[in-house]
């Protein structure tokens, strides 16, 4: 073989052997780690990301350490460069997705081997970290030997999967959102990644958006009652918040109706038959010449001391009330429900929600009207729906995001997220809408 000076890796590990001191993150490995990383890396870069170990001779691998040299030598800065140059060249000859083998070749072969029987050093997790970092990763997904439960990145394609939502609704909620270009939106949802926990809490959005014309339904109710049910506000409308480009125009929150159906099983004895003085909620305002929203804003107000539900009748459906109750009623001039009632609705305790009415916070959070008959004041349904427009509570927005406390105080803290007023003062968790990041304000 012809004469050769030797390399600098060849020199760094005579070096290391005489007890002399190299680059500092080449000397916190094993010789055989630090010769071994710069070589497979070398070797992608000198032969590109199809080159196979069986192809390299003994030229070729002496020319791989000196090309790996200079990104290894330089520490761990050093070998994201080189990773960074992978990913250039990748996406220079690929018109696809990107993939692991296909952008970092011989080296994820290595690092990614199930055969591989030492601890090859620190590049592992280098390489594992720039993968998250750049490339569509699925969320439970095995990672050069670890399980990605919270993937960084994710294609459209793969999160709409892992969610259960359609691939091209997301893409045009993310666009809707501003979360993804219109260049973007014109390629396949497998070439565009998205933040993953950004496009997480849009999917679910996206899935807790119950159409109007879905209730009737889920709650076993005429469009009527339903109506009514809106009217009094009880449900209110999500804002647009760019569902209506995913034909999502008129929608309530999937939390909402599980709410109500939970409240009425609360406030309902179960019986079996309908007892002689009871009649269904659905003909109790066509015998008591009531109308419906007053009849749903005392049901729902607790002044009914006798409410009954069938139990082989699901929802509103099945709901019994009293005719001598309901004409008892005092006519109200406008719909609504008492401000106990819209708490209790909201979530918010009773003394918070007096404190937010008595302008103790230092601004008007709830707007209030007097009613005859009433001794409490009462909220009415567009002043309900500027509250939910406007706050959320702590439990609310773990709701909307899908998850788990510690995960939302931390993307709060990271976002400098404040509470809209001092919780110990209020004796509630309420953030403005308008506070929040973008992908949470949903």
């Amino acid at each position: 073989m012809p004469k050769r000076t030797p390399s600098p890796l060849q020199d760094y590990v005579l070096g290391r052997l005489e007890g002399a001191k190299g680059p500092e993150w080449l000397d916190a490995q094993g010789i055989e780690q630090a010769f071994r990383a710069t070589e497979m890396l070398g070797a992608v870069l000198r032969f590109g990301a199809r080159t196979k170990a069986a192809d390299l001779d003994q030229m070729d691998w002496d020319a791989a350490g000196q090309a790996g040299w200079k990104f290894t030598s330089g520490g761990e800065s050093g070998v994201r460069t080189a990773l960074d140059q992978f990913l250039e060249n990748a996406r220079m000859t690929s018109d696809g997705p990107l993939r692991r083998v296909p952008t970092y070749g011989l080296l994820y072969s290595w690092l990614g081997s199930a055969a591989l029987s030492k601890d090859p050093g620190p590049i592992r997790g280098i390489l594992r970290e720039h993968i998250l970092d750049n490339l569509d990763v699925q969320a439970g997904q095995l990672l050069l030997g670890k399980a990605v439960m919270t993937p960084r990145r994710s294609s459209i394609a793969s999160l709409a999967a892992s969610e259960g939502v359609h691939s091209a609704t997301l893409e045009n909620a993310l666009l809707a959102k501003g979360m993804i270009s219109e260049a973007d939106a014109e390629l396949p949802g497998s070439h565009v990644l998205v933040d993953y926990e950004i496009g997480k809490v849009v999917s679910e959005e996206v899935k807790r958006a119950v159409a109007i014309t879905l209730l009737p339904q889920m709650l076993n109710a005429s469009r009527n009652l339903v109506a009514a049910l809106l009217d009094v506000g009880i449900l209110t409308l999500l804002h647009d918040g760019g569902l209506s480009k995913v034909n999502i125009r008129r929608a309530v929150d999937r939390e909402q109706v599980s709410a109500l159906l939970t409240r009425l099983e609360r406030i309902a004895m179960p019986v079996s038959k309908v007892p002689g003085t009871m009649v269904r909620l659905t003909r109790s305002a066509a015998i008591t010449q009531k109308n419906m929203p007053s009849v749903l804003a005392a049901l729902f107000g607790g002044q009914f001391r006798r409410v009954m539900r069938l139990e082989a009748t699901p929802g509103l459906g099945g709901l019994l009330v009293d005719p001598k109750e309901i004409k008892a009623l005092t006519s109200r001039g406008r719909p609504g429900m008492s401000a106990s009632c819209a708490f209790m609705m909201l979530g918010i305790g009773e003394a918070a929600g007096k404190r937010l009415i008595a302008e103790k916070t230092g601004e008007a959070v709830f707007e209030t009207v007097s009613v005859p008959g009433e001794t409490e004041p009462w909220i009415t349904p567009d002043a309900m729906a500027s509250f939910r427009a406007k706050y959320v509570t702590f439990k609310s927005l773990m709701i909307e995001a899908n998850c788990k406390q510690p995960q939302l105080k931390r993307m709060l803290a990271d976002h400098e997220v404040k509470p809209a007023f001092d919780p110990k003062t209020l004796g509630a968790i309420l953030y403005r809408r308008a506070d929040l990041p973008d992908f949470l304000d949903t």
